[in-house]
């Protein structure tokens, strides 16, 4: 009653899974519009479509003059060679459960539970993922509490637990 119904979508534009990771370390820690500047340098740079081959062969210079940090190079490396070596089997992904997938995804430097999180929502269309993590959802939280200060994410955990099986649109 008090905001109307949900209007979560979900996004159609990215081609893969991989294509979807590397915008999400792109993302990372960035202000919205920096990080879309930055992406969609990543995509010209890689030849217009970010897929394993294409940033496989994109060379270091041309990522990191695309707006790329070394960091967030060195993750999208990491998360190549995981693809390429078969250690990552990103087509098995939808088939896990939701911390199966978690864990999957952290072995690739630079990918935390932030970022997993963060797929299993916008990529997966997971609806019961609680990503205390993500700082926005903490504030959120507080707001609709009333807390005078931001909680941490332990404190957040057990504040889902009611919503399940839809904290996904709760964190929205």
């Amino acid at each position: 009653k008090r905001h109307g119904p949900c209007t979560l979508s979900w996004r159609t534009d990215r081609q893969s899974h991989y294509a979807a990771l590397v915008e999400t370390i792109c993302f990372q820690q960035l202000a919205g519009a920096a990080a879309r500047t930055i992406h969609g340098r990543v995509i010209q740079a890689a030849g217009g479509k970010i897929t394993v081959e294409s940033i496989a062969s994109t060379k270091d210079k041309d990522l990191r003059a695309a707006g790329l940090s070394q960091s967030k190079l060195l993750s999208i490396r990491s998360l190549t060679e995981h693809v390429q070596s078969k250690n990552l089997k990103l087509n098995r992904v939808s088939s896990m459960s939701d911390e199966d997938v978690v864990e999957h995804l952290i072995q690739v430097r630079g990918i935390g539970r932030w970022s997993a999180h963060m797929f299993l929502i916008d990529r997966l269309h997971r609806l019961d993922v609680w990503p205390t993590g993500d700082y926005g959802v903490r504030v959120g939280i507080s707001k609709i509490l009333s807390m005078a200060d931001v909680p941490t994410e332990k404190q957040c955990e057990p504040l889902g637990d009611d919503f399940s099986p839809f904290r996904s649109v709760l964190a929205w």
